[in-house]
């Protein structure tokens, strides 16, 4: 009996160590998986615009270039004003701002057509992944003759998203 159970026990072995003994897969697989970190990049060519002296004939417009580069398939650019109150004017900066009459204007289409900023401009401007599109930003603000004199100003904030 003691040689019987040996006998099994050495069978065993030999069916473990040699290769191919065992009847096993031959192939197996691995799924590999990782992301690329979506980014958008918004720049605009210059960080000041001026109107210069402002008057009721107008035209008071000026214009610049935004750029954007990004990874996502699919991306837009907002225009917006983020103050409150008096969002979409411009302000003279006393500790209470004196707002002008009538809203800034903000054009994508060389001033074919303007978007009043009271409400941020959704999709201002947009594209899919690739680098250096640009975009020709007009502005406008119309003057009336109830204006106060003073300096005023906006900021415009372009944010960019994937959609």
């Amino acid at each position: 009996m003691k040689k019987l159970v040996f006998g099994a026990l050495i069978a065993l072995l030999v069916l473990l160590v040699l290769p191919g003994a065992v009847s096993a897969a031959e192939t197996d697989t691995v799924v590999v998986s990782g992301t690329i970190g979506g980014y958008i990049d918004v720049a605009i060519t210059a960080d000041t615009l001026s109107l210069g002296t402002m008057t009721v004939a107008g035209p008071n417009t000026a214009a610049t270039t935004l750029t954007v580069s990004s990874s996502f398939n699919s991306w837009g650019v907002d225009a917006s004003d983020a103050k409150t109150p008096n969002k979409g004017y411009m302000v003279t900066a006393d500790a209470t701002p004196i707002p002008l009459d009538t809203l800034f204007d903000i054009s994508n289409d060389a001033g074919t057509s303007w978007h009043q900023l009271g409400t941020p401009w959704t999709d201002f401007f947009t594209g899919t992944a690739g680098t250096g599109m640009t975009e020709t930003v007009d502005v406008k603000q119309v003057v009336t003759a109830a204006d106060p004199a003073g300096s005023y100003s906006i900021t415009v904030t372009f944010t960019g998203a994937s959609n």
